[in-house]
């Protein structure tokens, strides 16, 4: 973990990570390193009604498995990561991984995505009225799918946790661990929708928070308050 990073454990947990052939192998490996060493259980989940022997990614890497998309069961998620690469284009056809997408939202669990991966969440139909943000490229995209996209390395926005690159991964996995601990709804949650856009919209250091926020918004938050405050936690 980078220096000065918290480790959180995930232990009992489980967080789906989606693999489709072109993926970015080099941010799947290290989120995957990443997890394992929190102690989650990493289930690559691949498209499609069989589990191939392997999925090649962008760089040449091959992963094997563990299920496939069909035989998955969303409640058996605690999270799920979208990662880029050359694979989004054949994630965002597949009709299977934008109702696990839309099943996983509907259940508020946390999911995230890095890099042009973030524009499968645009064609799920899960970024209308969110702060994203994500490969530069892709920003067309989900502002026309309703997202207000920022140009920021990491952005938390209710349990949607969206990465620029894979240059902060410590950090965006670290996010979803936040997420994913007890007492985040205690400290943060409030109604979704009484911040405007989502129970608590948390953002990095450098992201400007919205104009007049509620009060008891958590919006604008950063990574560092958020620690500040799951340290304090009772």
């Amino acid at each position: 973990m980078t220096p000065g990073v918290r480790k959180v454990k995930l232990t009992a947990k489980t967080v789906g990570v989606i693999v489709a052939p072109g993926f970015d192998d080099g941010q799947v490996i290290r989120v995957t390193e990443i997890l394992k060493g929190m102690e989650a259980q990493v289930l690559v989940i691949s498209l499609g009604d069989t589990v191939p022997a392997g999925v090649a990614g962008m760089r040449g890497a091959l992963i094997k498995p563990g299920i496939q998309m069909s035989r998955l069961h969303p409640a058996n998620l605690d999270a799920l990561i979208i990662p880029g690469g050359n694979s989004t284009a054949s994630m965002q056809a597949d009709s299977m991984m934008l109702t696990l997408i839309m099943e996983i939202e509907s259940m508020e669990k946390p999911i995230g995505a890095i890099g042009n991966g973030v524009a499968v969440l645009a064609s799920a139909g899960q970024v209308a009225s969110r702060r994203v943000t994500g490969d530069y490229r892709i920003k067309p995209a989900v502002e026309e799918a309703g997202a207000t996209y920022l140009d920021q390395a990491l952005v938390v926005d209710h349990n949607l946790v969206t990465a620029q690159s894979d240059r902060n991964l410590d950090h965006f996995v670290e996010a979803i661990a936040f997420l994913l601990q007890p007492a985040t709804t205690l400290r943060l949650g409030q109604p979704r929708g009484r911040c405007g856009t989502s129970n608590h919209s948390l953002l990095t250091k450098s992201a400007q928070p919205a104009p007049n926020p509620q009060p008891g918004c958590h919006r604008g938050r950063s990574i560092s308050t958020i620690r500040v405050l799951r340290d304090n936690a009772v």
